[in-house]
This record gives C-alpha cells, sequence and structure tokens, in this order.
C-alpha cells in the first residue's frame, strides 16, 4: 500500500483517485480501520480504531519514561521491528484485529514524495493493481510489478521534452491565438527556450527555484524586442501555455467537491499563487525592455486577419495534442485518444462559441462532451480516463484568462481585471460540472469496484 500510494501520487494521479485505490487495496488486504490523508506530494496512512489510538497514546507514554535517548531509540526500534514482523506475509484472507495484540502498536506512516505527471507510468500501475484486485495475479507478482515500475525512468526524454515545448508553442499559436505564420515561428523560438530552460531547471536545483519567474521573464522580454513584427499575445502566452495553471485550478475544484479539503485547498492556493507568478515574470521582462525603448507598443503588431487558412488546423491540431500529452508523459499508443478529445473539446468549442457569450457554460459544454468520451472508453475499453483527460482540458486553456489578469493587474492598465482569480475558478468550477455530468450519464448507478484514475 506504500508503494502504491507514493507511486500513484509521483505519477499526477489526483488525491481522491489514489484514496479510492489504496481504499480498494485495504478491503483486499483485510486492513480494517485504515485512513488516508492526502496533500499534494505526501500520503500518511494511519488508523481510525479506538484501540489503536490508545495503543499509539500508551507507547509514547512508555518512551517519555526511559530516561536515556540511546534506550528509548532501542526501544522504538524494537517495537516497530515486531509490529512490521506481524505483517509479514500477511495473507488476503488474514484479519488485522487477529494479527495485533494488546501492546501491539500501529505507527501513522507519512510518504513524501515528488510529482512529475506520467501517464504512460500510470496506466502500467492501474494496470497491475486492477489485476490484483481481480485475482488474476499473486500479491508477489504485484508487488515485485510496482517495484520495477518505480524504478523505471520518465516515459519522456528531455529531447524529447524540447520538441513538445516547441512544437506546442508554434501551434497553439495558429489555433488557440489567432496567430500569423510568423508569430507561430517566433512562438516555436520562444518555445524552444522553455524547453531547455526547464531542462536545466530539472538538472540543476538551484535554478529550479526561480525556473518560472526568470523563464518568463527572459520570453517576455524577447517577444517585446519583436514586437514591431509580430503580436505579443501570439507568440509569449504559447511559449508558456504549458506551465498555464488551468489543468491544476480544475484538479483542485475536484478535489474539494470529493471532500479533500487538505490537497484541494493546498492545491488551488497555489495554482492562484502560480498563476501571480507567471504574470510577475511577464511583468519583469516587459518593464526591462520598455524602460530601453519606452516609446514600444505593449501589444505589438496584431492584425485582425492572421492569414493562416481554417483547414490548416486540421493537419497542426494532432500536433498540438500530441505535444501537450507528451508534456503529460503519453506514449504513441495514448496519442489517438488524446487527439480524438481533445478534437472533441475543440470542436464544441469552436462551433458553439458564435451562439453563446457565457465562458462559464461554453466550458461546461465542451468538458461534457470530453468526460463522455473519457469514461466511454474506460467503460467499453479499459481505458484510463486521465490520459486524454489530461490534454482536453488543458485545451481548454482556463489559466490563460488568469495569467492575462495578473499580467494587467500589474501593469495596471486595467484595474478590473484584479479579480482574475475568481474568473479562474468560475471557469475551473464549469469544467468540474461537466466532468461531474458525464461520469453520472455514463455511471448512473456508480462505477464498479475497480481502480480508474480519472479526475
Amino acid at each position: 500500500m506504500a508503494t502504491a500510494g507514493t507511486l500513484l501520487l509521483a505519477c499526477g494521479s489526483p488525491s481522491h483517485r489514489t484514496e479510492m485505490g489504496l481504499t480498494l487495496l485495504a478491503e483486499k488486504l483485510a486492513l480494517k480501520h485504515l485512513i488516508f490523508t492526502f496533500t499534494p506530494e505526501a500520503v500518511q496512512i494511519g488508523s481510525n480504531s479506538g484501540r489503536q489510538a490508545a495503543k499509539c497514546t500508551k507507547f509514547k507514554q512508555e518512551k517519555k519514561s526511559l530516561e536515556k535517548p540511546g534506550r528509548q531509540r532501542l526501544h522504538q526500534d524494537i517495537a516497530e521491528e515486531e509490529t512490521m514482523d506481524k505483517f509479514d506475509g500477511l495473507d488476503a484472507d488474514d484479519d488485522l484485529d487477529k494479527r495485533l495484540g494488546d501492546n501491539d502498536v500501529f505507527p501513522p506512516l507519512l510518504l513524501k514524495t515528488g510529482v512529475w505527471p506520467d501517464t504512460t507510468r500510470l496506466s502500467k500501475i492501474a494496470k497491475t493493481l486492477n489485476a490484483f484486485l481481480k485475482d488474476k495475479q499473486s500479491f508477489d507478482t504485484t508487488l515485485q510489478q510496482l517495484r520495477d515500475i518505480q524504478t523505471q525512468p520518465a516515459s519522456v526524454n528531455p529531447y524529447t521534452l524540447f520538441a513538445s515545448f516547441t512544437l506546442l508553442a508554434f501551434s497553439s499559436s495558429l489555433i488557440l491565438f489567432n496567430g500569423t505564420w510568423l508569430d507561430g515561428t517566433i512562438a516555436a523560438c520562444l518555445g524552444g527556450i522553455m524547453g531547455v530552460l526547464i531542462i536545466l531547471a530539472l538538472d540543476l536545483p538551484v535554478y529550479a527555484r526561480v525556473f518560472d519567474i526568470s523563464a518568463c521573464a527572459l520570453v517576455s522580454f524577447l517577444g517585446r524586442v519583436l514586437s514591431r513584427y509580430c503580436c505579443y499575445n501570439a507568440t509569449v502566452i504559447p511559449a508558456i501555455v504549458i506551465l498555464l495553471p488551468g489543468y491544476n485550478m480544475t484538479l483542485s475544484v475536484m478535489e474539494l467537491t470529493e471532500k479533500q479539503v487538505v490537497s484541494g485547498t493546498i492545491r488551488l492556493a497555489y495554482a492562484i499563487f502560480y498563476t501571480f507568478m507567471l504574470g510577475y515574470g511577464l511583468h519583469i521582462g516587459s518593464s526591462l525592455y520598455n524602460a530601453i525603448d519606452p516609446s514600444s507598443e505593449l501589444a505589438g503588431h496584431c492584425p485582425t486577419d492572421s492569414g493562416v487558412p481554417t483547414w490548416t488546423y486540421v493537419p497542426m491540431f494532432p500536433l498540438l495534442s500530441i505535444s501537450i500529452g507528451l508534456s503529460f508523459g503519453a506514449n504513441w499508443r495514448q496519442w489517438f485518444s488524446q487527439t480524438i478529445c481533445a478534437g472533441l473539446g475543440f470542436t464544441t468549442t469552436f462551433f458553439l462559441q458564435p451562439l453563446m457569450q457565457e465562458a462559464a457554460v461554453l466550458n461546461t459544454l465542451a468538458t461534457f462532451v470530453v468526460g463522455l468520451y473519457c469514461h466511454l472508453t474506460l467503460r467499453y475499453f479499459g481505458e484510463q480516463p486521465l490520459a486524454p483527460l489530461c490534454v482536453g482540458i488543458t485545451l481548454l486553456l482556463p489559466g490563460s484568462l488568469g495569467v492575462k489578469g495578473a499580467y494587467a493587474f500589474l501593469n495596471q492598465k486595467d484595474t478590473d481585471q484584479a479579480s482574475f482569480a475568481f474568473n479562474m475558478l468560475n471557469v475551473a468550477l464549469g469544467l468540474s460540472v461537466g466532468l461531474f455530468a458525464s461520469a453520472m450519464v455514463v455511471y448512473p448507478w456508480g462505477k464498479p469496484k475497480s481502480l480508474s484514475i480519472s479526475m
């Protein structure tokens, strides 16, 4: 359970889905009275049994009565070793209460892990755990497979990550931000710079602390330098589109709705702060160039007609969805499903946008279509919904609204956009409603007892 919990969190599984998986495992292993507490990067496994709480209290009092620190450490080690010995070779038919005697202690276990989304490894984890839950493989085989997944390297290497940032900036500039061919080319160059910087941040922990602000400042400065030839929003925002916190904002709302208050609140606060941090980086770069050339225009050259034919969206759209999927650790087997999912959401938004002006309703309908596809593929093909969902949700870009609002607020050009956090939350709520509605349509009586990693 410790291995499964850390793996699920480390690969980007939401807290409520991780709790569902651990609960199913606890039932399978006949481990009663277990509770799970989550933060975005940690899970605590404990017991809500009153008898166990009394034992832990008694154990702490016994430790305090010892005089020498060395004896205290020895006493604790012996107690923990004796407790762990009782769990060795635990069978699914065994009962936790039978294994624990009157003087045994079941201390809470706190596990911390980093988070790097990897939908390829998540699919392997879900497949392994579901095989164990359905009695298709033994406990030892399942544990060994989980440990093998744990030691595997990241599914996407740095060179592929660099290519995905470049392709994502180019395609999103043309499709999502109505950019010209020149805007797309410049955005691709800026996206390549972002890819180099994020690879540098992965290798240098010292630089990782200032990566977000420094990268946004550099991209913003270069965008202002070239503003005479290109549109600022169509070149700079696409270069940082993968950093936009729209996905995390939506995930936080989903976790809060599922009563994961600790994890959801932390994600929500961090998403708002991270949006402000990205806007601050853009503001620094723009202000630096403005000090050099005060006469330059902030928006740059933004023609009404981009000159890019609409039919070119068809061949470029797979590049957009695949590049987003690569940033989430997707493999080639997931590309087709991710492209279909993203295409359904984009098509819904593209055709309904002229008919309705309310962004929350529009995003709710688009997310409903996306969620409907993901849950249908889960029901009939067994594909984990999170892989296509992360691409479809990211494509709706709720985070770009917040970054633009934070940037305008810092430049004090439009004080009405100071409510950027509420606008982001409004869009994220619409997305979560669409996802819940789609799940209710496909599973009106609830999902079967198996691990499904979704939002």
